[in-house]
């Protein structure tokens, strides 16, 4: 999904789903679908379910509303009886009584073969207190939804283009990244250049290098607008469970970044650390939020630390820091998630190790690292699937051609 900045009436540029398909031989290519603002507002009436259940709650509140004027509104009943005798009822009487002076007793016959019987009745309360206070309760609990109603969909409204806005600002502050990490790209080569000629000195390079590192990390940010931004105090099962879910950017660093609670760490004596995992340090900040919280500051960056030398990045460019965070997935996923959650977890951090088997195919060639790669797929219960990587190495192909001449046309523009 796009978006399009209706207030400066230009495009936001479409991003383009490249679909691998080994059976054809073209790739096809698929443009997302452009929302522009008024797009974005009607949608998300329409499939706010906070909007549906506030009408609904107006229909029943309308309903009661009838309810209650059924109440003052006359009653009529009606009813309506048959019946069939098959000896008609019979009586007897002194014969006198019909002018018989003989004597003795004369039968009379009473009712008839077929008897039908019809009522209505009608009833009108003239004055019922009870019923006025309904109505004027159920016509203000009537009046009391469809502000609710109101308030919602202004909420919705206004939420709706701060996201909208938000994703905007994302993009334009993502293209700025971009264009100024590749002018800083450009002058560090000039500048090692200009270096190797001794014409300038180291600390020049490493200003340029740690600018550079400084930009990147922004950029992968603004890639991910699904990272929740933490702004207020959390639980520690709660960061480790979004942390796994993918919803949360990495806040579990070295030790030498981490305030570790004591108590905790001297309980697990001598195992306090796992080796046979690369990420231990983060598989420990797990292992102590299984229990408990704990505190934790930010390592602070100087202008002397170049990220491209720390041993994070190094493990990215190795590998094993996909395998390591899959490990951690995988062997304490099942303490912060449900099932479901669990497999989603494992499959997130092998996706990762797919992507980077795509940019490194060359890996597959270490038989120790292949060994490796298949035992962590194999204790995940997942197939390791070659035509996955395939894809990824397509899809990054492709859209670091694009790249490429995206920037030389860039570069072909006067000034």
């Amino acid at each position: 999904m796009k978006l399009i900045g209706s207030t400066h009436k230009r495009l936001v540029p479409v991003e383009i789903i490249l679909v691998l398909t080994l059976f054809l031989p073209v790739l096809r290519i698929q443009a997302q679908d452009i929302y522009t603002l008024e797009r974005s507002l009607r949608t998300a009436l329409q499939e706010s379910r906070a909007i549906r259940d506030a009408r609904l709650a107006v229909l029943t509140a309308e309903g009661q509303v009838v309810e209650a004027r059924g109440n003052a509104l006359p009653q009529i009943t009606t009813s309506t009886s048959y019946s069939r005798n098959l000896s008609p009822l019979e009586t007897f009487l002194p014969a006198i009584f019909l002018g018989d002076t003989s004597g003795g007793v004369v039968p009379i016959q009473i009712g008839s073969d077929n008897n039908w019987s019809t009522s209505v009745n009608v009833m009108q309360p003239l004055w019922n207190y009870q019923v006025i206070i309904g109505l004027r309760v159920a016509g203000r609990a009537r009046q009391l939804q469809v502000e609710s109603l109101r308030g919602v969909a202004q909420q919705t409204v206004t939420s709706t283009r701060k996201a909208f806005y938000g994703v905007l600002l994302a993009e334009e502050s993502l293209r700025l990244n971009e264009n100024s990490a590749e002018r800083v790209r450009e002058v560090l080569e000039e500048t090692r250049a200009l270096r190797t000629a001794g014409m300038v000195s180291e600390y020049d390079v490493l200003r340029l290098e740690v600018e550079l590192g400084n930009l990147e990390p922004f950029a992968r940010e603004l890639r991910r607008p699904w990272i929740v931004p933490i702004q207020e105090f959390m639980e520690g099962k709660a960061l480790c469970r979004m942390r796994l879910l993918g919803e949360l950017e990495d806040l579990f660093g070295s030790p030498s970044s981490i305030m570790y609670r004591s108590a905790a760490i001297r309980q697990r004596g001598a195992t306090c650390y796992k080796l046979d995992n690369p990420c231990t340090d983060t598989e420990l900040c797990f292992e102590l939020l299984r229990d408990g919280d704990y505190g934790f500051v930010h390592q602070v960056l100087t202008m002397t630390r170049r990220h491209g030398a720390t041993e994070t990045a190094v493990m990215r460019r190795s590998g094993v820091h996909s395998m390591g965070r899959t490990m951690i997935a995988r062997d304490l996923g099942r303490f912060f998630l449900t099932d479901d959650e669990h497999r989603y977890a494992m499959a997130l951090q092998l996706r990762y190790h797919d992507q980077f088997l795509a940019r490194n195919p060359a890996k597959l060639l270490d038989s120790e690292f292949r060994r490796k790669t298949l035992d962590l797929y194999r204790s995940c219960e997942v197939r390791f699937n070659p035509l996955s990587i395939l894809a990824w190495a397509a899809r990054f192909g492709i859209r670091d051609f694009l790249s490429t001449v995206k920037r030389w046309k860039r570069s072909r523009i006067p000034g």
